[in-house]
């Protein structure tokens, strides 16, 4: 679903493999030029994406996510993501069984990504990702490989950034950040780690 005040919106969405599902909404308020874009690719993507080459490199400057063989699977995924504002980008790449994948944004000039299980153990089951971020100018990303992985990301205000990587089992992170120009980075090995930062 994609609503505007003139402002061109743009959704894509690949999906490969058993139970996928995607749902984008996405509502521009400017009366002309680009408006929202979002992006899911549940599987094998097949073509490249340069909506998330910036924060997919920031995520590789935290941790090696792309360790590993490339995954093709896409089994149990889902994908959900809701735009309002103008310029706002929003990409869901996810590969493997179970995972899990939402993403708010709220306002203009917002870029988000997050990236499941797309490289080594192909039994990536019980990942979860969700960002919400209101205001302008906000980035967050998440990587994350393996098995029974969480990830929650929100930002109030405006220019924050938050980056969080997980590698293995059982990891937790929770980044909060309100206000302006905060920046938060995590990255995860091994098993049974928890990570909470909460900048105001």
């Amino acid at each position: 679903r994609q609503e505007g005040n003139g402002a061109r919106n743009e959704a894509t969405a690949l999906q490969l493999g058993d139970n996928n599902f995607s749902w984008q909404e996405q509502d521009a308020s400017a009366s002309g030029g680009m408006g929202n874009n979002a992006y899911v690719a549940q599987g094998l993507d097949v073509r490249p994406n340069p909506i998330a080459a910036g924060l997919y490199l920031d995520l590789l400057s935290v941790d090696v996510i792309n360790n590993g063989s490339l995954n093709s699977l896409a089994t149990n995924a889902k994908a959900f993501q809701f735009q309002d504002g103008d310029d706002n980008v929003a990409a869901s790449l996810q590969f493997g069984d179970g995972n899990y994948s939402e993403q708010h944004q709220d306002g203009d000039d917002n870029h988000a990504l997050v990236v499941q299980n797309a490289f080594g153990n192909p039994a990536g089951n019980s990942n979860y990702a969700k960002q919400t971020q209101t205001g302008d100018d906000n980035e967050a990303a998440i990587g994350q490989n393996g098995m029974n992985q969480r990830a929650l990301q929100s930002q109030i205000g405006d220019k924050n950034k938050a980056l969080s990587t997980q590698r293995g089992h059982d990891n937790d992170v929770n980044i909060h950040q309100r206000g302006d120009k905060n920046f938060a980075s995590t990255g995860q090995r091994g098993q049974c780690n928890d990570a909470l930062v909460v900048q105001y």
